[in-house]
């Protein structure tokens, strides 16, 4: 695929058309010629050579509704009458971003283009879902919408990062603007909620209004890349708590040899919830997860298994959560595994589970580890091997006060 990606303000559906082109790879003399003809020159005349390519910050492919022709379909009748949905890929650049429909024979169809500087996070939200006749979707006219984080806000006085502008696909006009006193860092949704992570708080927002449903102020920051590492997940939303909260502490989790370990909580993200430090409505787990602080986390597609990491990367710790419905601290989080990646330092880590019980870690732009996961049974062992995942199911227990520093924390999402 290759466009001009022209610079514009922001458009809907029925941009650019951009054919599917054959593939081609430089040969090993080709590669030395370019390498000549763009390198050498400069280094006897001072100056870079002009590119007028633009440069892609960050790109990823968006599971929602937009794919889903069930929901949208005028997005089918851009690309024939396949049965196979089209992908939808989100391309940011230095002064804005794309959206772009994908169909499987490679043709690609612009969706929607901002260029209003550089946009630190972007999420696609799916329809919400609807579950009396008091809640009531007031931008049903304008779904999909795209929930954008840029570097100025629609008033233009709101510092860097700190506004959230939701933009209709249908119509490409900003329908709702949400205004933040410090930085964004990333946003989550699901059918519920719009999470918007922030440096040591998460805000939470109903998908049906985009009103406040609750905020999470008692947030451990992430000495990493990622200063908020959260997962939300179709149950539950999990985060990195700052302090252990003994009422809430749930039976199990990981529990290591060192003097400091870090935990998660889960909250029920249905209810509402002002202040974890209130009295603690919502919460469904609470656990130590690593000794070091986490730096990324994922739920699998069912919300049941967590997978986290913390900032050496060196393990991922796969858990099963299993909640009560009394209290938090009668639940029981079950460590079924610990995927061991190898002893170098990471710098950053993401992790991601499909479907097929596929754990997916991926550590730096040039690694990429997969770890298979089945639903493993208490009498089941495995051999330790490297690069293989390694059985280190524990018990439910009750693990020691003074083995517990900053927290680690979960809320249900639905």
């Amino acid at each position: 695929m290759a466009s001009d990606s022209p610079r514009r303000p922001s458009r809907c559906a029925g941009g650019v058309v951009v054919r599917a082109q054959a593939a081609t790879e430089q040969s090993y003399m080709e590669s030395v010629v370019t390498f000549l003809q763009d390198v050498v020159p400069q280094a006897y005349t001072g100056t870079p050579p002009t590119d007028e390519k633009e440069k892609i910050i960050w790109v990823r492919f968006e599971k929602a509704d937009i794919n889903d022709v069930a929901h949208s379909p005028e997005f089918l009748e851009m690309h024939g009458s396949g049965v196979d949905p089209p992908l939808c890929l989100m391309i940011g650049y230095a002064d804005g971003m794309q959206i772009w429909s994908v169909s499987l024979t490679g043709e690609a169809q612009e969706l929607f283009s901002v260029r209003h500087g550089p946009v630190r996070a972007a999420r696609i939200l799916p329809a919400p879902r609807i579950t009396g006749p008091a809640n009531t979707d007031n931008f049903a006219e304008k779904r999909p919408l795209l929930a954008v984080c840029k570097s100025t806000g629609s008033s233009g006085t709101s510092p860097p990062y700190c506004c959230v502008d939701l933009y209709s696909l249908r119509t490409g006009e900003m329908v709702k603007s949400i205004q933040f006193k410090t930085p964004i860092y990333d946003l989550h949704c699901n059918k519920r909620i719009l999470v918007v992570s922030l440096q040591e708080k998460i805000a939470a927002f109903d998908s049906c209004t985009f009103t406040k449903k609750f905020f999470v102020t008692s947030c451990y920051p992430c000495p990493g890349p990622n200063l908020n590492p959260i997962a939300l997940g179709s149950r539950w939303l999990a985060y990195a708590e700052n302090k252990l909260i003994r009422c809430h502490q749930s039976r199990g989790g990981a529990c290591g040899d060192n003097s400091q370990s870090y935990t998660a909580t889960v909250i029920s993200a249905a209810k509402v919830l002002v202040s974890e430090d209130s009295d603690g409505e919502g919460v469904v787990a609470h656990f130590p997860a690593h000794d070091k602080p986490i730096s990324c986390m994922a739920f699998n597609p069912s919300g049941m298994l967590l997978v986290t990491a913390d900032t050496l990367g060196h393990d991922f710790h796969v858990f099963h959560i299993l909640t009560h419905p009394w209290a938090s601290s009668q639940s029981a989080v079950h460590h079924l595994y610990t995927l061991h990646r190898g002893e170098t330092e990471a710098k950053k880590s993401i992790v991601s589970v499909n479907h097929s019980e596929l754990v997916h870690a991926e550590e730096d732009k040039f690694s990429l580890w997969v770890f298979r996961c089945p639903v493993m049974q208490r009498e089941q062992q495995f051999e330790e091997k490297k690069g293989t995942p390694l059985n280190v199911f524990v018990e439910a227990h009750e693990s020691p006060l003074s083995l517990f520093g900053s927290w680690y924390t979960f809320r249900g999402a639905g």
